[in-house]
């Protein structure tokens, strides 16, 4: 994933006007899983400096473990496993009154 060099501009001169800390905010939503990363700016241009137009965020095996040993980054993963699903089962609409929408009928 690439993040373009003037995002780490911008974020220095967001956070000077308010007088915190850059942080970044990485999603990265793969199948089976979503990963998040939060981290400071100066630990991700550690990690991955800036190139010529962006700074490259890795997601092979090898720099996600380094991910998780870094105390320094803030990281969980979201992981979008079924183990049970709707079987023969209708789903019925239930109006704000509680009884079922369209084909109940009142009692006379």
């Amino acid at each position: 994933m690439a993040i373009r060099k003037d995002n780490f501009s911008k974020a220095e001169a967001a956070c000077k006007a308010f007088d915190c800390a850059p942080y970044f905010g990485i999603v990265v939503d793969e199948v089976p899983r979503t990963y998040v990363f939060i981290l400071p700016m100066d630990e991700m241009l550690l990690i991955n400096p800036v190139g010529d137009r962006a700074s490259a965020w890795k997601m092979r095996p090898q720099h996600l473990a380094r991910y998780r040993e870094n105390p320094k980054i803030v990281m969980f993963e979201l992981d979008f496993s079924i183990h049970r699903w709707f079987q023969n089962i209708e789903p019925q609409l239930i109006t704000s009154e509680g009884g079922d929408e369209g084909g109940a009928e009142e009692d006379a």
